[in-house]
């Protein structure tokens, strides 16, 4: 994930990654960065993986790949996010949006 993200997101980067398990994320799963005297870290916040009947009857490789696709849908958002930021203030992104017709 690290490699394809970094490869793909070139401008971003960072000099950690964390993984935050708790029981109060429930489906409500987020992504955190930080930057700290030039220490960058990106954190994603999910739930314990509990298992599921939908997990004992899949296979662990199954599972893996499964909590695997939730980690990555969060760490994304720590490198979409900054790289697409500088353009949210831009002029063409505030006229486009009230160009818009109901």
């Amino acid at each position: 994930m690290q490699r394809w993200l970094n490869k793909n997101f070139p401008k971003t980067s960072y000099d950690c990654f964390r993984v935050i398990f708790s029981p109060l994320v429930d489906w409500n799963q987020s992504a955190g960065w930080f930057d700290n005297d030039g220490f960058k870290e990106a954190q994603a916040h999910v739930n314990f993986p509990y298992p599921s009947e939908a997990d004992k009857k899949r296979t662990y490789e199954e599972n893996i790949m499964l909590d695997g696709q939730i980690l990555f849908t969060e760490f994304n958002h720590a490198f979409i996010n900054p790289e697409a930021e500088p353009y949210f203030d831009t002029k063409a992104l505030n006229t486009s949006s009230h160009s818009i017709k109901t």
